[in-house]
């Protein structure tokens, strides 16, 4: 179950360690039903290419991820709705609790 809660932030928050930092690069092959694709390429790490279903709904939805290979990522992003670049980081505890996960488009 995914709920879906957005904030309009200034600014990283300052005082917090960056534990993991990512590149993103999402896109919709589909939005009725949504249908997404998404490469995380992690700073320094392995890339992973996602394949991801939503169900209908408004602020919680189910959410069901797959993992796919490259070749087929990149199959689907040739004909895929509003590819885009991301940038994402977690701060917070080294230990992953109590993190904070930020998206930044860029």
């Amino acid at each position: 179950m995914e709920i879906e809660r957005k904030w309009l932030v200034e600014g990283w928050p300052q005082g917090l360690p960056l534990v993991e930092e990512y590149t993103m690069r999402q896109g919709y092959v589909s939005v009725r039903p949504t249908v997404r694709i998404r490469e995380e390429a992690k700073t320094g790490g392995e890339t992973a290419w996602v394949l991801c279903f939503k169900s209908a709904g408004g602020l919680a939805r189910e959410e069901i991820e797959r993992p796919i290979d490259k070749a087929l990522f990149d199959d689907l992003a040739r004909d895929a709705l509003a590819l885009g670049e991301a940038h994402s980081g977690e701060v917070g505890a080294a230990n992953g609790e109590g993190g904070v996960n930020a998206l930044v488009a860029l």
